[in-house]
This record gives C-alpha cells, structure tokens and sequence, in this order.
C-alpha cells in the first residue's frame, strides 16, 4: 500500500508538473501563432471599440474576411519561403545568389502583405466618421509607438515621431 501511495503521488506530481509546463509554453507562445500579424488584430479591435454603428459592421464584415484569407494565404507562403531560406543557410551548397533570391521574395511577399492591410486600413478609413477615424489612427500610432519603445528595450522615443508621452532620448 505504501509503494502504491508513493507511485500515485509521483505520477501526480509528474503530471501536474507537465500540464504547468505545457500551459505556460502555450501562453508564452502564444502571439507566434496569429496567423493576421499583430497590428491588423489590434486595429480590427479598436475599429470595434469606437463605437461603429450596425450599418459600419455590416460594411466592414466581408473587408475583414477577404483581408484575413489574403493574409492567411500570404503567411503561408512567407512560412514556406523562410523555411526553405533556413534549409540553405544550413546546407554548405547555399550560396549567396541562391541566398539572396529567397530574401528577395520574402520581401517581396511582406511588402505585399502590407500593401493588403494599408489597402483594408484606407477601405475602412472610408467609412469611419472623422471622429472615429480620428480614434482609430490614434490607437494604430500608439500601438506602433509602443513596439518600437518594446523593440528597442529602453522605453524610450528612439525616431522622434512617437506621439506617446514618454522620455525623449
């Protein structure tokens, strides 16, 4: 009975150990996943959180969906194309004309996916009022300004464009 209750504890012990560990890399994880990058998923909330009429939500319903299915799409490729870029990087034969053509058409495919999301962002600037625009872009820019202060790791106004009240360097 003793050797019974020891293994059952172990096993309990074991287990929650591992489901702690399987949350927590989840969540840590979590933002790698979003197939729509960041930026598109937090303007779609805040075009939600200034007050758009039924009307607006209908407009913008069938723009959100082609948007994310051309995404998706573009993500897929851009997955596939980085793939096959660290493949070479790690193969002695890739050389830097190959290496070279595969940046050229990751970038070529990020530069598509941003025209996508401009193009959608200036579809729905089309049918915000100017004080919801005015709301909008003001959220868009504090969210960009908040990645560059995250990015470079001091918090700080590093272009000299941020509209965020915070320490100038």
């Amino acid at each position: 009975m003793k050797k019974l209750t020891i293994w059952g504890s172990a096993f309990i012990l074991i287990f929650g150990i591992a489901l702690a560990t399987s949350y927590l890399c989840l969540k840590h994880f979590e933002a790698g996943r979003q197939s729509v990058p960041a930026g598109v998923v937090a303007a779609h909330e805040w075009a939600h959180s200034i007050g758009l009429t039924k009307d607006q939500e209908k407009k913008l319903e069938p723009m959100e969906l082609s948007l994310k299915t051309d995404i998706d799409s573009l993500q897929i490729k851009l997955a596939q194309e980085r793939i096959a870029l660290c493949s070479l990087m790690h193969s002695a034969s890739g050389d830097s004309k190959e290496l070279d053509a595969y940046i050229n058409r990751i970038g070529a495919l990020e530069a598509e996916q941003q025209r996508r999301v401009v193009g959608h962002l200036l579809a729905m600037r089309d049918i915000l009022t100017p004080i919801q625009k005015d709301k909008f872009f003001a959220a868009i820019m504090q969210g960009i300004c908040q990645g560059c202060r995250t990015s470079t790791g001091n918090n700080k106004d590093m272009c000299g464009m941020c509209n965020m009240k915070k320490e100038r360097v």
